[in-house]
């Protein structure tokens, strides 16, 4: 089954967006970091440990790329539901799970070309539990040769879903208008939903390797601007970096 096109959602020239945003922000797993990769390898080594070696690996990884959905999914598989939840903190919480995904292809030029070229202030937030902090801010090191600032949850029972909505608000009424880098759909909603109602001005750019479905509601917001993800495309950044430039993409 072919992965599922996001629609193309230009509302601004991508120069004109980078020119009027004070403060880029990127989320970490699934747009500067491999995770559902190495999580999906990871499902598989422990679903042939239980149903074993013959046991159907044909899934989607749409099935399972945001946090709930896996417990979800893991349900309708003959998990208990004690297994399902201790699978989710697994693939998505893990600290060795986390310290072993790749970068995306393009994060270092994206990043390097905002900071350096367009003298923006740069940012990462996730919603990562707390004890990711140091394996994350080493993986950011990495992608830019020095230390980047960074916003994760404080404690386990942070509302993850909302964090980064909170963070990029709070962003944005320190410093005015914010960009952030999203993969998944419904984190731009409650970004965007959130800045919203406190009164602040947050724009998203939702990557091209989204793969969840885009409600309509979320797609027309003014403040979010999709990238049509390609079938045949590797899973990359160069697009965004393409669009922010105002070349072709």
């Amino acid at each position: 089954m072919p992965p599922e096109i996001v629609r193309e959602s230009i509302k601004v020239s991508g120069p004109e967006l980078i020119d009027k945003s004070n403060v880029v922000i990127s989320d970490i797993d699934g747009v500067l970091s491999l995770t559902a990769k190495i999580s999906v390898e990871k499902l598989k080594r422990m679903l042939q440990e239980k149903f074993g070696p013959t046991v159907d690996l044909n899934f989607e990884v749409s099935q399972i790329e945001e946090y709930g959905q896996t417990t979800k999914w893991a349900l309708e598989r003959g998990f208990g539901k004690s297994e399902a939840g201790l699978l989710e903190q697994e693939l998505w919480d893990s600290v060795d799970t986390l310290s072993r995904a790749g970068p995306v292809d393009g994060a270092t030029e994206l990043l390097m070309w905002l900071r350096n070229e367009r003298k923006k202030i740069v940012k990462a937030h996730t919603s990562r539990p707390p004890e990711a902090r140091e394996i994350t801010e080493n993986f950011l090191k990495n992608l830019t040769g020095d230390d980047m600032p960074l916003s994760i949850r404080s404690s386990s029972d942070e509302d993850r879903h909302m964090f980064k909505a909170i963070n990029a608000t709070n962003e944005a009424a320190r410093y005015g208008r914010v960009l952030a880098l999203e993969d998944i759909p419904s984190h731009a909603s409650n970004i965007l939903q959130y800045a919203d109602s406190n009164g602040q001005d947050v724009w998203v750019l939702l990557t091209p390797f989204a793969k969840l479905s885009v409600p309509m509601e979320v797609l027309s917001h003014p403040r979010l601007v999709c990238i049509e993800r390609r079938s045949d495309s590797n899973q990359s950044i160069h697009r965004v970096l393409s669009y922010l430039k105002g070349e072709p993409i």
